[in-house]
């Protein structure tokens, strides 16, 4: 993520750090100083968890949070089951959730199912509404713009709008989460 993030800089484009990367909000802030950081955030079950991650980038010079909603809930991923692929493999780790160690970190890396990502997605809230994305931007995005990802109609772009959204992004998330 550091060496990505350094490389759009000098493409004089825009770096969006997952909240599940394997370097840390800080970490990447620092490696890339010039380069304009977006964050992409998920909305935990735990939300005093969320906003601290948010704030984390806010502070670490973000500029936007892109809230993905496209994932709540992860379509089977066949590959990864048949591989054995259900967790990060070591020294990999999820490194943001480190300070949270007691109430996150044994979700994403559980092995309790037979996919990485049906693990991790044991720590998202799957019950947030549009008032969700009002209480983010106005608890959380401290002024930045806030993009909401995996948006599909038009209907929900103009409710995105409606509750916070300063922008929207149409995405299906790579086309995973598609049958067939």
């Amino acid at each position: 993520e550091c060496a990505t993030a350094r490389a759009c800089g000098r493409a004089g484009t825009i770096f969006c750090l997952s909240q599940h990367s394997t370097r840390s909000i800080e970490e990447v802030a620092r490696a890339a100083p010039d380069t304009i950081k977006f964050y992409q955030a998920y909305i935990l079950r735990d939300r005093s968890i969320t906003l601290d991650l948010i704030q984390r980038a806010v502070g670490a010079g973000y500029k936007g949070i892109i809230l993905t909603v496209d994932s709540v809930v992860f379509g089977f991923r066949e590959a990864d089951a048949r591989n054995g692929f259900n967790a990060l493999p070591p020294p990999h780790r999820l490194v943001n959730y480190d300070r949270y160690e007691n109430k996150v970190v044994n979700k994403y890396d559980s092995k309790e199912k037979e996919a990485w990502d049906q693990n991790t997605e044991e720590m998202f809230d799957k019950n947030t509404s549009w008032e969700d994305l009002l209480w983010l931007k106005q608890k959380a995005c401290m002024g930045l713009p806030l993009i909401v990802k995996g948006i599909m109609t038009a209907e929900d772009a103009t409710l995105a709008v409606e509750h916070g959204a300063d922008a929207i992004m149409v995405s299906n998330h790579g086309g995973r989460q598609l049958d067939g």
